[in-house]
């Protein structure tokens, strides 16, 4: 085994040591690194399960030269982000690979549980928000045609949006790491995921937007229709 694997093993041991940890994840890159190839990580990530304490805390240091980031989470906080299905959380949890545990196989199952079937369904008042943010926001790039810089500002955003939406009408949680998103939207709406390629690389702005347009005929469809006035007093959470 090579150094940074020595070093895992190393923080490893001190914090199974450790009377008030109850569970050790290895996140990010380390999940799915085997242990003969951990020399090729940056870094390495863990999350650490506690007893006590009520919020999460985050220590990072280097160890031999090595850059180790823990994350401690009281086992009362991953219950509250359970029970209120706190994405960030849920996602790093259910992706993490779990290398100790002292009774809390539950709470990653639950995780993985959630992750797996995704979040509720759209309300009728949502679909109907994001119809109006869509329209607005195609309304607003034919609106800066003529101001190349700003209107592909407003591209990338409109772009961003209707990611966001794909994800939610099939019941997905968004990735954080937007590097993620083009190549899950092509999985899980091909034609989609291929205009909103052509969208981005698209040579000029009028290319995009009409491109776009498009998009926001198939998209919108799917909402129930076109929204371009808005009668309610508050906008739903996002």
């Amino acid at each position: 085994m090579g150094h940074k694997f020595n070093v895992y093993k190393q923080v490893f041991n001190e914090l199974k040591d450790n009377g008030d940890v109850v569970g050790i994840l290895l996140v990010g890159k380390g999940a799915t690194t085997s242990f003969e190839e951990f020399d090729t990580l940056n870094d390495i990530d863990l999350i650490v399960l506690t007893v006590s304490g009520e919020n999460n805390r985050r220590e990072a240091k280097k160890v031999q030269q090595v850059d180790v980031d823990m994350s401690y989470l009281p086992v009362s906080f991953v219950e509250t982000c359970i029970d209120e299905q706190t994405l960030l959380w849920i996602e790093i949890l259910a992706s993490g690979k779990v290398v100790y545990s002292k009774g809390i196989d539950h709470l990653i199952d639950q995780c993985e549980k959630i992750w797996i079937e995704g979040p509720k369904e759209m309300s009728a008042l949502k679909k109907e928000y994001w119809s109006f943010y869509l329209t607005t926001s195609l309304e607003d790039i034919k609106n800066r045609l003529d101001k190349e810089a700003v209107g592909r500002l407003l591209v990338v955003d409109f772009v961003a949006a209707v990611m966001k939406v794909i994800y939610k009408i099939n019941r997905r949680f968004i990735p954080l790491k937007k590097k993620r998103w083009l190549d899950q939207i092509k999985s899980i709406d091909e034609t989609s995921g291929r205009l909103i390629e052509e969208i981005l690389v698209a040579s000029t702005l009028d290319d995009q937007f009409s491109l776009a347009e498009t998009l926001y005929i198939r998209i919108v469809e799917k909402l129930g229709g076109p929204c371009d006035t808005w009668e309610h007093e508050e906008f739903p959470e996002e």
